[in-house]
């Protein structure tokens, strides 16, 4: 069981909640449920807070004792979630491959430097502390002691992008023993990116602004990246310019096949990047593809209106979660898919916010005619906020009669009914003839988590040299290198039964910490008890069990 804090959004305000959250088991995959809601958090003051801890030690016997006083935590280290991703990093060599790279004359500090990054890049920690500061608060046996700058990293990163055609070729051969695919076929997932620099806050920059109130610049990264069936990332290009830049895709196509050795490469992406003329080009050499097209304002989706609007029941089931409909037409195959839990999760929202707004606008209604006779038109302009919201805009008719000094509105119920009827469902266009319904809805599925991956690439560390080609593709290949280390892991959690994506997974291993402690000026290190769910992952991952203390330096 942890606590989590629940964000919610009402008229324009923002609520903190905190939630007692338990993860179980059903059948091989893994859930939550709240089991009990403490309230705003801002009504838990310091003292509630005691008085629960207080409590809950009386009942479960560990009330302490005055000789306890002497026992001080000196430091929480974050534990279960690291021990995961490096016994992942380990598993696929990646150590001891770049070492080898580097060969002997290098730092065998370098190494530990690409993973603490790659690890930053895959647990996203909510604060903004620079990769100098946040190694501190992990369990790192092999670094403890050591002094890590900012300049330690960047060199690493400089150091990792020399190598990063060598290193891919040896990771890709550790990938294809570790998770053999039951195909050849390659898919390169086409997909854009906004490199963020990190803030020095420390220089007065805050929150992503600089001191004089403009947002840092941006730079627009286009990406290829190389995966097998199951969704693992094998390799990547980066192209300075863009997809939109003459045949800058179809150039590339050659390099990646002889590098790789690939016989069938499909690419995959969204009707926003991959363009028209890039279409043309990939079909002129003879190149196949799969492409997500957008649902709203697209004329290519004129023949097909009928199909969006079609009911759940006409579609085959694929999966528990996913039906499909296939359309054929002479060049191309089209498959329109619905997921009946997010279409019910999206309706949800919808009929919630829809909800919401009326009630303002009732309020609205109800100023007007009841306690604005005098000054309506004011008390009316005191909601423009609402009225020009977009949401507003599109989903309700509002009308004002100053003269008759009346306020009504009324739900654009044609509007919400299409919007309804396509909640869930996303079209899939491709021009392939051999892949099965299921491998091409799984190969945009894979495409689409990965896009959201690495919609924003992260800067780890501030600092001079940021925007040059040579460390942009630095932070690209991390990122990359973060993406493997997820799908990696939801991979073998798979083998063994626990259906969890990488992010979950983390989440729940995040709960096991090591806190150093002091009594009577010994030091002592104790790991929180490992539970449940958090047993089995770690099992998987070739933990057998976590002892409760640990000496200094101990390695698992």
């Amino acid at each position: 069981m942890f606590f989590r804090k629940v964000v919610s959004r009402s008229n324009g305000k923002e609520y903190t909640y905190v939630k007692l959250i338990e993860n179980y088991r059903e059948g091989s995959k893994v859930k939550q449920r709240v089991i009990a809601n403490l309230g705003n958090i801002e009504d838990l003051t310091p003292e509630k807070v005691q008085g629960l801890i207080a409590g809950l030690s009386r009942i479960c016997g560990l009330e302490t004792d005055s000789d306890d006083a002497a026992f001080e935590t000196k430091k929480v280290l974050q534990f279960g979630d690291v021990l995961a991703l490096h016994k992942v990093w380990t598993l696929l060599g990646i150590n001891k491959i770049i070492q080898d790279l580097m060969g002997s004359e290098k730092s065998s500090v370098l190494p530990h430097l690409v993973e603490i990054m790659v690890m930053n890049q895959v647990i996203k920690p909510k604060s903004r502390k620079t990769l100098s500061d946040w190694y501190r608060s992990l369990y790192l046996p092999q670094l403890e002691g050591k002094n890590l700058s900012p300049e330690h990293f960047s060199r690493a990163l400089d150091a990792l992008t020399a190598i990063k055609e060598p290193l891919e070729k040896r990771i890709f051969q550790a990938i294809q023993n570790l998770f053999p695919a039951g195909s050849g076929t390659i898919y390169c997932h086409l997909t854009r990116g906004f490199f963020d620099r990190a803030v020095n806050e420390s220089a007065g920059l805050r929150s992503g602004r600089s001191f004089i109130g403009r947002p840092p610049e941006r730079k627009q990264v286009d990406m290829g990246i190389l995966v097998n069936e199951k969704g693992i990332p094998l390799g990547h290009r980066m192209f300075m310019g863009s997809f939109a830049d003459g045949d800058t895709v179809p150039k590339r196509v050659s390099q990646i096949k002889d590098q790789y050795a690939i016989d069938n490469c499909i690419f995959v992406g969204d009707q926003n990047i991959i363009t028209d003329e890039n279409v043309r080009l990939l079909v002129a050499y003879g190149y196949e593809y799969i492409m997500g097209l957008e649902l709203r304002f697209n004329l290519e989706l004129g023949p097909l209106e009928d199909y969006l609007e079609m009911p759940s029941e006409k579609f085959e089931a694929i999966e528990d979660d996913l039906l499909y409909r296939e359309i054929k037409s002479a060049e191309n195959r089209y498959l329109l898919c619905y997921n009946p839990e997010k279409a019910a999760e999206s309706i949800f929202i919808l009929e919630n916010r829809l909800n919401s707004i009326e009630k303002e606008l009732a309020e609205i209604q109800k100023w007007v005619e009841n306690k604005c006779s005098v000054n309506a038109k004011a008390n009316f302009y005191k909601a423009k906020n609402l009225l020009k919201d977009t949401f507003c805009r599109r989903y309700f008719e509002c009308m004002y009669d100053e003269k008759m000094n009346k306020f009504n509105y009324r739900r654009r119920q044609d509007v919400i009914d299409r919007e309804i009827s396509r909640s869930g469902k996303f079209v899939i266009k491709t021009n392939t003839r051999d892949l099965s319904p299921l491998q091409i809805i799984n190969a945009y599925t894979n495409y689409a988590e990965a896009r959201d991956e690495f919609r924003l690439i992260k800067n780890n560390e501030a600092g001079p040299g940021d925007y040059t080609e040579s460390r942009i593709r630095g932070y690209v290949f991390i990122s990359v290198l973060a993406y493997l280390m997820e799908k990696a892991l939801e991979n073998i959690l798979s083998r063994h039964n626990i259906e969890i994506s990488a992010r979950n997974a983390l989440e729940i291993l995040e709960d096991i910490k090591l806190t150093i402690n002091e009594m009577n000026q010994k030091e002592i290190r104790f790991v929180t008890p490992v539970d449940g769910i958090q047993k089995d992952i770690l099992a998987a991952l070739g933990v057998a069990e976590v002892p409760r203390t640990l000496t200094k330096g101990a390695v698992l």
